[in-house]
């Protein structure tokens, strides 16, 4: 399977299961050159919803299975594809731990449950003369955490994008390990402790 498969397989661009909600604008398919790998590196390959990385990370947490995306308690979940195998996603499930538990994503680490995810930090410019940010400005700064938890037993899958954070204190800009983990945290305890699922460390 090429790479350009791949993405596609994971529901991105225009053909992918963002098309079916109105409301969630359909991200760019990139273009795969000699250029793509530095800039996917450093996150600037193509531009992505919510909702598409919501799905395609919720593919490792689902052991492999892209899952058809529904409104809350509309319709029962279904399976669409398996984009990765099961030995893949739980390989990618214990780097995506070790991001929370030694990684830039530290302060997503909770005393009750297992924790894995991903940071991202970026500066985002306009778009072709689309406001695509919520905002008035030439470009804004993001900081944002993708996780999931328990982590051998996801419930609960949250992404967390923080526009322009207030960074004063520090001077630092915006950083997805300190200012969009710890929301992830609060609010992925939060979610769990109202399903009633069972801290799962000891």
């Amino acid at each position: 399977m090429s790479l350009e498969e791949m993405i596609e397989n994971f529901g991105f661009g225009e053909d992918g299961t963002a098309k079916d909600f109105p409301e969630a604008r359909v991200g760019d398919t990139p273009q795969v050159d000699e250029q793509f790998i530095p800039k996917i590196s450093l996150g600037y390959a193509f531009r992505n919803s919510p909702l598409e990385i919501m799905q395609a990370f919720g593919a490792i947490a689902n052991g492999g299975m892209l899952m058809k995306p529904i409104m809350a308690n509309s319709q029962k979940s279904e399976s669409i594809r398996r984009v990765i195998s099961a030995e893949t996603a739980q390989k990618m499930k214990a780097l995506l731990q070790n991001v929370v538990t030694s990684g830039t994503g530290k302060n997503a680490q909770s005393p009750f449950y297992t924790m894995a995810g991903k940071t991202a930090s970026a500066r985002l410019n306009d778009y072709m003369g689309i406001d695509w940010y919520g905002t008035n400005k030439k470009h804004a700064n993001l900081a944002s955490f993708m996780g999931f938890a328990p982590v051998n037993n996801p419930r609960v899958q949250v992404y967390v994008a923080l526009m322009d954070p207030d960074t004063d204190r520090n001077k630092t800009g915006a950083h997805g390990g300190e200012h969009a983990a710890p929301v992830f945290k609060n609010v992925a305890e939060s979610v769990l402790a109202y399903l009633k699922v069972a801290p799962d460390k000891i």
